[in-house]
């Protein structure tokens, strides 16, 4: 989704925020799905933030996930 207003954004951050569950599993799948694409070297990944992107890189080190190098 892609919001249309400042409103709409935090309003869709918040839900994702609210469901760590659903965030992690959004995070993980979109990292698969760049592993899959030819200029991505699977092999060397790794996920940076600020703020929501932040939280984002944060949740996904607490999931477990190893497939990432920093």
């Amino acid at each position: 989704k892609i919001a249309q207003s400042e409103n709409e954004a935090t309003l869709l951050k918040d839900s994702l925020m609210n469901n760590r569950l659903l965030l992690r599993e959004r995070l993980i799948n979109a990292i698969e799905f760049a592993k899959q694409l030819p200029s991505v070297n699977a092999n060397q990944i790794g996920i940076i933030g600020y703020c929501f992107g932040g939280a984002c890189a944060i949740e996904l080190a607490r999931s477990g996930y190893k497939d990432v190098k920093g």
